[in-house]
């Protein structure tokens, strides 16, 4: 306790007494001397940033500043420079610190902008433009925390190149996002959760007969087929080629599309089937469980399976399957409502997502049962 007083208050106090102290307790003090080096170096090493040229202006702001879990954020990033100056804008990874990245404008792709002569535009949430002779670089991020708590978005780390050609250093600050639980504080105790059939009111069990009655007729017909051949016999194995999952999944997902849930308000039953059919291709496909299973979970199984050697997922379809399964999470569970666009992309992903497993999906061991039905 007096060493560490002398070290904190009186610097040349604890030099005096350590030429006091005996040969034992003089080789202590350096052992806790050499103990606390480490920190004192890491301390050393935050230097300030460098101080920006004239006119060069950094700007951030998020909307809004506190939200529940799932909620998307919209953070703004505006950065002035004078119009001979270049940004080098980061690409961003798909998830920042606690934060998802849903959407970036203007993309993920590195920027190089420069001023455009003529007249001034007005603002746009993203890009460039003039102003009195500077140039305002516009990015809007659009983020998610899916857990609650005070959460920083972290800074965004740029590049300035001036007119000779110097590259400055630096980075945008933090911003401190406050999440909250969906739940009030009036209804703070959790529900038995609904059953699915029940969300969308009296009428949802025959959305769920016309999905029915069609793989019930395949499966009959195959059934037939083989009964047929085998009375001839002829004997064939009632082999996965015949009754594939994908091609079930695919022709459940155009019967969707074909129903036109979005156009009629029913976002999110039309959301909760996607992601369904979603779940049932990568269940088929990798062989790992996917019911009752989060989002987290599946990826989470998909990249053990990957790194144990049991799958070959190339790692585009492991990002295209996670974006999906995450869009639906925010129609489902954070009451997000896309647009006309955002549902055409999903869709189109879906599909996407099939033709991926059908080129990497793990095939059946030896003995192994085929899926014969759906889910």
């Amino acid at each position: 306790m007096h060493y560490a007083r002398a070290e904190e208050g009186h610097p040349g106090a604890f030099t005096g007494r350590l030429a006091n102290l005996p040969a034992g307790c003089l080789f202590r003090a350096v052992i806790a001397l050499l103990w606390m080096f480490p920190t004192l170096s890491i301390r050393g090493q935050e230097a300030p940033q460098a101080a920006l040229p004239p006119g060069v202006q950094i700007n951030i702001r998020a909307q809004p500043l506190k939200a529940t879990v799932g909620d998307p954020i919209q953070i703004d990033l505006d950065i002035t420079l004078p119009r001979d100056y270049q940004l080098l804008f980061p690409q961003l990874p798909s998830q920042a610190g606690d934060f998802v990245i849903l959407e970036t404008q203007p993309g993920r792709t590195g920027m190089d902008s420069q001023a455009s002569s003529g007249k001034s535009s007005a603002p746009t949430p993203s890009g460039s433009i003039e102003d009195s002779g500077m140039v305002h670089h516009r990015t809007r991020i659009v983020a998610a925390v899916y857990k609650t708590g005070t959460f920083d978005f972290p800074a965004l780390p740029l590049v300035i190149r001036d007119p000779a050609g110097t590259e400055i250093r630096t980075s945008s600050s933090a911003v401190r996002i406050e999440i909250e639980s969906v739940l009030s504080d009036q209804d703070s105790g959790l529900h038995d959760l609904k059953k699915q059939a029940d969300i969308e009111g009296t009428a949802s069990w025959l959305w769920w007969l016309l999905l029915v009655v069609p793989a019930l007729l395949l499966i009959f017909f195959l059934i037939r087929k083989r009964l047929k051949r085998r009375h001839q016999g002829g004997i064939t194995p009632f082999s996965q080629a015949e009754i594939d999952p994908l091609d079930l999944a695919e022709t459940d997902l155009k019967d969707l599309v074909g129903r036109g849930l979005p156009a009629r308000g029913m976002i999110k039953q039309f959301y909760v089937l996607l992601s369904e059919i979603v779940k049932r291709v990568l269940e088929a496909s990798y062989r790992i469980q996917t019911v009752e299973k989060t989002t987290l979970e599946i990826m989470s199984s998909l990249r053990e399976s990957q790194a144990g050697g049991t799958t070959d997922i190339p790692a585009p379809v492991l990002e295209r399957v996670e974006t999906l399964l995450l869009s639906c999470d925010m129609v489902k569970f954070a009451r997000y409502i896309p647009s006309q666009g955002e549902n055409d992309k999903a869709v189109s992903e879906a599909f996407a997502v099939i033709a991926d497993c059908r080129e990497t999906r793990q095939p059946a061991a030896p003995g192994t049962a085929p899926v014969a039905g759906v889910s």
